[in-house]
């Protein structure tokens, strides 16, 4: 991501699909399904699927991302629903948006 004011005009979309709600809150499924993928997971012994639970923010953000609202958009009603400040939620939103853009559970338009 660029600068600040480029970050805010970025409309976020899903790239990862399969989740679902349990208990008001997102659960993101992320499966891997490339030979080498699933290769390393065999060898560490680790699950094949991974789960992502994310909290009310999360979940707000998550469901707000399709590709109608700019970045700036959903954190301004973000600082109006959780009570907290613009600058803190640019802040929370910029960070948690980097994780999932590197992640590649969404990207931008």
């Amino acid at each position: 991501m660029n600068n600040k004011e480029d970050f805010l005009q970025y409309k976020p979309v899903h790239i990862l699909e399969n989740f679902y709600m349990e208990n008001d809150k997102v659960v993101l499924v992320y499966t891997y399904n490339t030979r080498w993928s699933t290769f390393m997971k065999w060898l560490t012994k680790k699950p094949k699927t991974k789960y992502m639970h994310l909290d009310e923010l999360g979940t707000y953000f998550w469901l707000n991302c399709n590709k109608d609202k700019t970045i700036e958009n959903i954190i301004d009603e973000m600082a109006i629903k959780f009570k907290d400040s613009k600058e803190s939620m640019e802040t929370r939103i910029f960070q948690y948006a980097s994780y999932l853009a590197k992640e590649k559970y969404i990207g931008f338009i």
